[in-house]
This record gives C-alpha cells, sequence and structure tokens, in this order.
C-alpha cells in the first residue's frame, strides 16, 4: 500500500502544477486587456456619422460602455480582453469592434476604423 501512495501524490503534485499553470496564464491573458478605453478618438477609416477626423469618445465602467460619434451615444459592452460589442450604432445592430496591439485603434465591423487621440 505505501508504494502506491507515491504515484498518486506525483500525479496529484503534476495536476496541482498544471492547474497552476493555467490560472497565471489566464491571469496574464487578462492583464494584456486594455486598462481603460476612456477617452477620445478619431475617426480614421470609413466615417458615416462624424466624417474623417470627426470626434468619437469613449467612456468605460468595468465592463460596461458608452460610446459618442458625435451624433448619438450608444451602449456598449467588453466581450474579451480584446472585444467590444455596441448595441446600436450606425446601421449594424449590434456592431464588433477589435482592439489593436497596444489598445489605440479601435477596429469596426463595418470598416470604421477609430484612433485613440494622445
Amino acid at each position: 500500500m505505501l508504494g502506491s501512495s507515491v504515484p498518486m501524490r506525483r500525479g496529484a503534485l503534476g495536476l496541482a502544477a498544471a492547474l497552476s499553470t493555467l490560472l497565471s496564464w489566464q491571469a496574464s491573458s487578462l492583464a494584456n486587456a486594455c486598462d481603460s478605453l476612456t477617452g477620445t478618438y478619431v475617426c480614421d477609416k470609413y466615417c458615416p456619422s462624424e466624417g474623417i477626423g470627426g470626434g468619437d469618445e469613449v467612456v468605460q465602467d468595468g465592463q460596461e460602455l458608452r460610446l459618442s460619434d458625435g451624433r448619438g451615444e450608444f451602449k456598449g459592452y467588453l466581450s474579451g480582453p480584446r472585444t467590444l460589442i455596441v448595441a446600436r450604432i450606425w446601421k449594424e445592430n449590434p456592431l464588433k469592434g477589435t482592439l489593436n496591439a497596444d489598445c489605440s485603434e479601435i477596429a469596426w465591423t463595418n470598416g470604421s476604423v477609430w484612433v485613440r487621440k494622445k
């Protein structure tokens, strides 16, 4: 009986190590998410509401977002570390946006691109 408990302990230690690795990977993935999207953005490409160079505003409160394109304000939310969903904006409903690596641009599924002002 004593000899059979050693492989069981090694298996439990291996499982614990695997879980620890998985949890630290998830934590680092969340850490790579944008700290805050709140700020002023400029529409750089395909800007039906505000025109190229027009201003857009994003206000983030946790996972909730409030976006403005100069003509209206819309509610949205973060659906992942680099994905935003806007409940109603332009003609698309819902509209999905993807953030670039440094979170300075939002590329929308309708072809618009918002660039964060520095």
